[in-house]
């Protein structure tokens, strides 16, 4: 379920449109084989490309089931060589799928991204697909790739090789319960927005290294890894200039990391089965502390918590601090110790001398 009071504030406000605009479906089945396309039920057109061509601001592209296979040179502001894409999407068009992931593949084979937005709004709706990415050349390569955009993107699976979502010029999107399998969400260049209730073999990463930067926030998903992951840690945060960064309420189990932050405040997270559970980033300017109260940290021992927080009390040259206590008893958080010490003196108590 989307959460609208977190997405208003995430998102760029949307001008109201004029009542006279009446929206309208044009329907894609890569089946029709009557020789007649124009979008209509009976006569769907064959390519996705020839149903955004056909929409306007406001329509729905519907897909039938089928597998849709195409490569669209397109300008990508990657000076590396990203130029193609499966997919372009348009400004305030829903693409989604008749019947999800299980039955509806887009294959973006031999380009560098799955579905590509470029300067989209929030009114503009990615859901319901299969997208698989296999290019070639020194492009970034992601399932969805978003450029100036604030679009939906909602209830996809992601698949290998080079799966995953990435962020830039300053985009904000909503990403809810979308699957990536063996990828990453990635945030960057001042990009901020939402990434909701996903379930992700992999990571999510804020890298800005811009100002000003989006809001990011982070919520209720379950990061992982399991045979073939090839992420060692769950959240990265590592911006240049402190920024708002909330995680909140997710599932980070099976890393070597669970998180490797500059900044961000995390509360009724939950850290399972990692070798450490945060780690503060070293060279992070300005100097930030963590904010980590009300976390379920996979043990009520604070011997056992300490040694899985890497901070400025381990390493004189990490320049954060992780403030954690007070931590959660049991997995859902519903209850937390009162101690007489300081986070800090707790730490000391417990480290090696």
């Amino acid at each position: 379920m989307l959460r609208l009071a977190t997405i208003t504030l995430l998102l760029p406000s949307v001008m109201a449109l004029p009542e006279a605009i009446l929206a309208s479906t044009v329907y894609v089945d890569c089946d029709n084989g009557s020789g007649i396309e124009d979008g209509s039920p009976e006569h769907p057109f064959q390519l996705i490309s020839s149903g955004m061509d056909a929409a306007s601001y406001g329509d729905t592209v519907l897909v039938m089931p089928g597998t849709y296979s195409e490569n669209i040179m397109v300008y990508m502001h990657d000076p590396d060589g990203m130029n193609r894409a499966a997919v372009i999407m348009k400004d305030g068009v829903s693409l989604a799928s008749q019947a999800g992931p299980d039955s509806t593949l887009i294959s973006a084979v031999g380009t560098e991204a799955g579905v590509y937005f470029d300067s989209c709004g929030a009114g503009t709706l990615l859901r319901g697909f299969a997208i698989e990415t296999s290019g070639f050349g020194w492009g970034l390569r992601k399932s969805v790739v978003c450029w100036g955009s604030s679009p939906i993107i909602v209830e996809n699976v992601l698949l290998p090789l080079y799966s995953g979502i990435y962020c830039r010029s300053q985009s904000c999107p909503l990403m809810e319960a979308n699957t990536i399998v063996d990828g990453a969400l990635t945030f960057t260049s001042g990009s901020g927005g939402a990434a909701v209730g996903n379930l992700i073999d992999g990571r999510i990463g804020v890298n800005s290294y811009t100002e000003p930067a989006l809001p990011v926030l982070i919520e209720g998903n379950d990061i992982f890894s399991d045979m073939r992951s090839r992420e060692d840690y769950g959240i990265d945060v590592r911006w240049a200039t402190e920024g708002d960064v909330r995680i909140i309420g997710n599932t980070i189990r099976n890393k070597e990391v669970g998180a490797l932050l500059c900044y961000g405040e995390l509360s009724g997270n939950r850290f399972i089965d990692n070798t450490v559970n945060i780690e503060a980033r070293m060279y992070c300017e300005p100097r930030s502390d963590i904010l980590a109260k009300m976390n379920w940290w996979g043990t009520t021992d604070p011997a056992e918590i300490e040694a899985k927080i890497i901070d400025c009390h381990d390493d004189d040259a990490i320049p954060g601090c992780v403030d954690y206590e007070p931590w959660c008893l049991d997995e859902e958080c519903t209850q937390s110790p009162v101690l007489p010490l300081s986070w800090g003196r707790v730490k000391s108590l417990y480290r090696p001398q």
